[in-house]
């Protein structure tokens, strides 16, 4: 199987309400007081709005969110699905997230599931997600979520066709072992919204000025070779290549003098840092999708589909489709975005 539905996820920025509601949520507390109501109410697997809205205990919002998950505005949403997005955004321990997971579908309570039941769950997962964060997770097909239930029970050597199992463990140990199971879920435990960007960055902000006064500057101004030169300089930016950490250093001295001014400094620094939140796989570029939330960002308003369109073409300087890191800092750099 390709990486369609388990692998395509990168870096998850929430940037509406909705998504919000479930990323805010805690596993023990909400998600845990939620499946006790659902076991309750004798384990509904359709809900009409009514229901949904108390099931879920929404107060707020919830026919938007009940229309969320309605795609097809049959006046019912699959409670599983729903479940799945609670506990797959929800704030929790990975594997605590894995055991709550099984427990939805382990409907005989033996601790263990079946292929029909494995496929069931990773298909409420996925389509879930999907509803909730379109923009970043792709879409699910059919045939590959059951191909990827069987790669589970093919690492056992299990025959779904004579009945066999996973149990917890083995289920845990697949989805940690599995590399696009594990960057999935690890990328959705890690979604964060546009204020936990701006908030992680007005930090670094006062880091790298910290940085910059190590380096006693005269006039205001410190040497672009004694930045370079920086070993505290270089350990903040992480492991990128020299190269790229030298052309940054070219790209903060903007009048090509040879001196540096912090307002340049950090000029430079912030898209930096921001490009690299969302370069969750260390590709050193983004995807036009993954650009727009940056923009969004950046300039405090979400692009249109054209003026996105253009803006790629406009800075995309190898004409790969994508915009490399030192492309985007040029960019905010020049005032383009």
């Amino acid at each position: 199987m390709g990486n369609k539905v388990f692998g395509g996820a990168r870096a998850v920025v929430v940037t509406d309400a909705i998504a919000l509601h479930y990323t805010t949520s805690d596993l023990r507390k909400d998600v845990s007081a939620i499946l006790g109501v659902w076991h309750t109410c004798g384990l509904p697997l359709k809900l009409n709005p009514a229901e949904f809205r108390e099931l879920f205990g929404l107060v707020v919002d919830a026919e938007v969110h009940f229309e969320t998950f309605d795609t097809n505005s049959d006046g019912c949403v699959d409670v599983f699905e729903v479940l799945m997005v609670y506990i797959a955004l929800a704030k929790g321990d990975f594997e605590e997230k894995l055991r709550c997971a099984v427990s939805v579908f382990d409907f005989g309570g033996t601790n263990d599931l079946g292929y029909d039941e494995v496929a069931l769950l990773l298909a409420a997962t996925a389509r879930g997600v999907h509803k909730v964060l379109a923009a970043a997770v792709a879409d699910v097909d059919d045939r590959d979520i059951q191909n990827f239930a069987a790669s589970l029970f093919d690492r056992y050597r299990l025959l779904p066709s004579e009945g066999a199992r996973v149990t917890l463990d083995q289920f845990t140990v697949w989805a940690r072992g599995d590399h696009q199971v594990k960057s999935y879920l690890e990328t959705l435990q890690g979604a964060f919204s546009l204020s936990d960007v701006h908030a992680r960055l007005q930090k670094l902000d006062q880091q790298m000025s910290i940085c910059f006064n190590s380096l006693r500057p005269q006039k205001g101004k410190v040497m672009a070779r004694d930045i370079r030169g920086s070993a505290q300089f270089v350990q903040s930016l992480g492991s990128y290549p020299r190269v790229d950490v030298s052309e940054l250093v070219d790209i903060m001295d903007r009048e090509h003098s040879g001196w540096v001014t912090l307002d340049n400094f950090l000029g430079a620094l912030r898209p930096f840092f921001a490009f690299n939140m969302l370069d969750i796989d260390d590709s050193g570029t983004l995807s036009v999708h993954e650009l727009g939330t940056l923009i969004w960002f950046q300039a405090r308003m979400k692009p249109d589909p054209a003026t996105l369109r253009e803006f790629v073409r406009t800075i995309d300087e190898d004409a790969s489709g994508t915009v490399s890191r030192v492309e985007w800092i040029k960019a905010v750099v020049e005032e383009k975005v």
